[in-house]
């Protein structure tokens, strides 16, 4: 105890009731390196040490003091606001929302490939003497563009250089629309297997069998060759006069001599493939004609 004494000698007296704890704890600690009968015989070296130790022992209760009193102080509860209804609900309409989105983001291909497109289908009539034509089609529902303005009917004024004219006067060379059907268009058994750089001279060929003349025939490349040339091979088939009119049967008043309805499906390749070679038959013009071109692609 007399090494304890000499200890607090050095401390205040208004401090060692608070700090006798920590000289007993460390002395304890002592204790179970020496025994008693051992201390007595220390140098005052080791006495020395024991009472950096201590001094040491209290800045480590001060240290823990005030670092427990900022805990507490930071602990301190701080009223939270509640979550607004409106902020919940604002964020499960962008949940929905990130949903739909994402469904039609995964669903855009089967979506994409089961519509069927229409493209540029374009109608030339050329009487054999000025004429009033209407001409309705089957399934007006399934238009999507129209020039001149489709509405139940185009009624024009035909004359025999293939000029049309409508009630307001104004001049067309053809008649326009566009249309989308809910099908789906697989590769048949036949076609043809085409490298796009050979497109232009394909077209020529296959057109003046289908019968169009060098006009059409040229309107019909210079629309479809950069598309069929970006591609290394093209499938390419052209409909029969019956599945064109299951996909839009034309209704033309007076009923004209020849009509011919030209209607290509192609797709891209980047390989070959093995089909079946087209048959074609050749069509001959005569009399009051009405021709029509147009396309689409396949989806796949």
């Amino acid at each position: 105890m007399e090494e304890k004494e000499e200890i607090l000698e050095e401390v205040s007296t208004e401090e060692k009731s608070e700090k006798i704890e920590i000289v007993e704890h460390i002395e304890s600690k002592f204790d179970d390196l020496k025994p008693r009968t051992e201390m007595a015989e220390m140098s005052k070296e080791e006495k020395e040490e024991i009472k950096e130790k201590v001094i040491e022992g209290f800045e480590r209760k001060e240290k823990k003091e005030v670092t427990e009193e900022n805990t507490e102080h930071n602990n301190t509860a701080v009223p939270i606001e509640p979550v607004k209804k409106k902020s919940k609900a604002g964020i499960i309409v962008l949940i929905i929302i990130g949903i739909i989105i994402g469904f039609f983001w995964l669903s855009w291909p089967m979506i994409k490939d089961s519509i069927q497109v229409q493209w540029k289908p374009v109608i030339y009539v050329y009487p054999t003497e000025d004429i009033d034509v209407t001409i309705k089609v089957s399934n007006p529902g399934d238009l999507t563009t129209t020039y001149p303005k489709y509405n139940k009917e185009w009624k024009v004024k035909a004359h025999t250089d293939g000029t049309l004219i409508d009630s307001n006067n104004k001049k067309y060379y053809a008649l326009y629309w566009e249309s989308e059907k809910n099908k789906k268009n697989p590769i048949k058994e036949d076609g043809f297997v085409v490298k796009g750089k050979d497109s232009a001279s394909f077209l020529e060929e296959k057109l003046e069998i289908l019968g169009l003349n060098y006009k059409e025939a040229n309107e019909f490349i210079m629309y479809w060759l950069p598309k069929l040339e970006s591609n290394k091979y093209n499938y390419i088939r052209f409909q029969t006069m019956d599945e064109i009119n299951n996909n839009m049967e034309l209704d033309i008043n007076p009923e004209p001599d020849t009509l011919i309805r030209v209607r290509m499906e192609y797709t891209g390749l980047d390989n070959k493939i093995k089909v079946k070679e087209q048959s074609l038959t050749k069509v001959e013009r005569f009399g009051y004609t009405v021709v029509e071109w147009g396309g689409t692609e396949i989806s796949r």
